[in-house]
Parts: structure tokens; C-alpha cells; sequence
């Protein structure tokens, strides 16, 4: 480890070598150390990519010999959320708040359902008596079933929507023009809107389902504490959109 740490080390500081045309003696060499402490010679700081110039010429000559990348595995790493959709589901979630385990979202999620598809799938009769343990996904297969209903809803929608605003802007031609444009479009897809409904209502769905399992997942960690005063000061503690607040923890 400490050889590669070295060759790395080498290779960042060394300088670039400089050509005179007026004096071919005048190089900065790099050379390692021979010392046992595994350091370096001091070199000049100059860590440009430029790799050679020719200062005599008039318009200075310069060979870049680029920049030295690793490479990375993307998949292993999360991307930076985008700040505004960051503060929007903030707003949503009620975090850093104590609201954020009173969002509902069953009766909304009552009037998402529909059969057959979009509702929780029964127990075959031959196989209901062995359906004796309490079933833990019955809940979730529910909320994705009304949430797949939701999003189809919400495309067609959005597909209904354009071509009302193709169709209209063929048949009103001559008259279009920016304002009415954007009024038109609000009109279909603004507050109030079928559109802005059904975003409204998934959304509903999505972060009290979420609060719901942050509510469960706490719980759970929570019972292992044995000191009841400090675990009901730690339920009281808001959620936050990465984890439990530890500014708010260190001064419990």
C-alpha cells in the first residue's frame, strides 16, 4: 500500500520538464529520494496539464499531456436529488415536523381501487386454510395495486389532454397566440385540473404509505430501548429526509 502511495505521490508532483532554446543544460529534473522515510524531494508546485512549452516562440507552443481519471462504478452510487423536487416532497412528507405520521391515505387509496386488476389479488378456496399467518404484504400489494391504477390514469390524461390542445390549436389557427396558448394549457393541466388531481391524490398515497413504514421502522428500534423516559423523548423526535435529526439527538 505504502509503494503505491509513493508511486501516486511521485507522479502528482512532479514538475514539468522546461526546454531553452538558450540553455539545453537548464532542465528541473524529478528524482525520488533514496531517504527511508518515504518522502519526496520538493519539488516545484505546478500541477498544470501542460506538459511541455517552448517559451522562445512567439506564440508560446505548449504540448498538454492531459489529466489522469479513474474510473467509477455509477451504479453503486446515489445520485445528488434535485433541489426543488428535494423541498417539494419535504413539504409533502411533513418532515422536521410533527405531522409527518398523520398523513392519511387509506380513504384515498379506497377510491384508487378497481376490479379485476387494480385491488389486492384473493386466496384461491383450496388454498385458503393454509392462509393462517397474518399476511405482511397484503398491505403493500394493495397500495401498489391502486398506485398502478393512478399512474395508467394519469397517462391517459396526459395523452388526452395534448391532443386536446393539437386539436384545438388545428381548429383555432388564425387566433393563436401565446396568452391564449398558456391559458389553455392551464386550463388542462393547472390547479383544479383532472391532471392535477391525480398527482395530488398519488402523491396522497405515496408519502402516507411512507410514513407509515417510517412510523413502523422507528417503532421497531425504539422497543429496544429500555429506558422509558428516553424512549418516549426519542418518539418525539420529528423525522428528518435522511435520518433521525442528530443535532436534535446530541441534545437529549
Amino acid at each position: 500500500m505504502s509503494q503505491m502511495a509513493y508511486t501516486s505521490n511521485y507522479f502528482s508532483q512532479c514538475s514539468p520538464m522546461y526546454y531553452n532554446s538558450t540553455d539545453q543544460q537548464n532542465y528541473n529534473k524529478a528524482v525520488p529520494s533514496t531517504s527511508n522515510n518515504n518522502n519526496l524531494q520538493q519539488f516545484p508546485n505546478n500541477n498544470s496539464e501542460q506538459f511541455l512549452t517552448l517559451p522562445s516562440q512567439p506564440g508560446s507552443m505548449s504540448l498538454n499531456w492531459g489529466s489522469l481519471n479513474t474510473d467509477v462504478d455509477r451504479k453503486k452510487i446515489i445520485p445528488t436529488s434535485d433541489k426543488d423536487r428535494y423541498l417539494e416532497l419535504n413539504k409533502l412528507q411533513q418532515f422536521d415536523s410533527q405531522a409527518w405520521k398523520g398523513i392519511r391515505y387509506k380513504q384515498v387509496l379506497q377510491s384508487c381501487l378497481a376490479t379485476p386488476g387494480f385491488t389486492g389479488l384473493q386466496v384461491n378456496d383450496e388454498l385458503c386454510h393454509f392462509n393462517k399467518s397474518k399476511d405482511y404484504l397484503a398491505s403493500t400489494e394493495l397500495v401498489s395495486a391502486g398506485l398502478s391504477n393512478q399512474v395508467l390514469e394519469q397517462r391517459q390524461l396526459l395523452k388526452t389532454g395534448l391532443q386536446t390542445i393539437v386539436d384545438w390549436a388545428c381548429a383555432n389557427f388564425q387566433n393563436l397566440n401565446p396568452n391564449n396558448l398558456f391559458d389553455k394549457i392551464s386550463d388542462i393541466f393547472g390547479p383544479g385540473s383532472l391532471c392535477y388531481k391525480n398527482s395530488e391524490t398519488t402523491m396522497q398515497i405515496i408519502c402516507g404509505k411512507r410514513s407509515e413504514c417510517i412510523e413502523v421502522r422507528r417503532e421497531r428500534i425504539l422497543k429496544e430501548i429500555c429506558n422509558d423516559n428516553l424512549r418516549n423523548t426519542l418518539k418525539n423526535v420529528p423525522t428528518a429526509l435522511t435520518s433521525y435529526s442528530v443535532e436534535r439527538l446530541c441534545s437529549l
